[in-house]
């Protein structure tokens, strides 16, 4: 199964050394221009970088149905829409985006959605990872704003 990540999961995995993980459980990982813009060039998150250098299965990419994206534009940030477009334009269903803004969109677009949280808890269940609460503990640390009822939610799933 392919995915397209958007910034934030990407910031918030690479702040946990975990980009790895999308590579585990995915057959490709596709990170639009912008996306990849505002964490490797702009953010110059090396944890990013290398993890894009070191497997084949990243690819930048960048949509091309300009209309759509400018109109997205005026609703999403510029990587969310480009998550979207792409998704359309390639015809792959699953986008990895963490705002609610942007989750909601995906979704009345019809395609499925994952977040960092959820990437972590396929990580939990297929024993990729021994647990959740340190690495959620870590992106809190790190900045990452994460709402106390989607963690305890998370936590009591994995009975963490």
């Amino acid at each position: 199964m392919k995915a397209i990540i958007n910034s934030s999961p990407l910031i918030a995995l690479g702040c946990i050394n975990k980009v790895d993980i999308l590579t585990k459980l995915f057959s490709e990982v596709l990170i639009p221009q912008e996306v990849y813009n505002e964490t490797v060039i702009n953010g110059k998150n090396t944890e990013i970088l290398n993890a894009i250098r070191a497997c084949k299965k990243f690819k930048v990419l960048s949509a091309t149905n300009i209309v759509l994206l400018e109109f997205l534009n005026d609703h999403l940030d510029k990587g969310e829409s480009e998550d979207i477009v792409l998704a359309k334009e390639i015809g792959i269903t699953t986008v990895i985006i963490d705002e609610v803004k942007g989750r909601k969109i995906a979704k009345l677009h019809g395609l499925d959605v994952i977040g960092s949280l959820g990437i972590l808890l396929i990580a939990k269940k297929r024993g990729l990872i021994s647990g959740i609460r340190e690495y959620i503990d870590q992106m809190e640390d790190y900045g990452i704003r994460i709402g106390n009822d989607l963690k305890q939610q998370v936590l009591q799933m994995v009975g963490e």
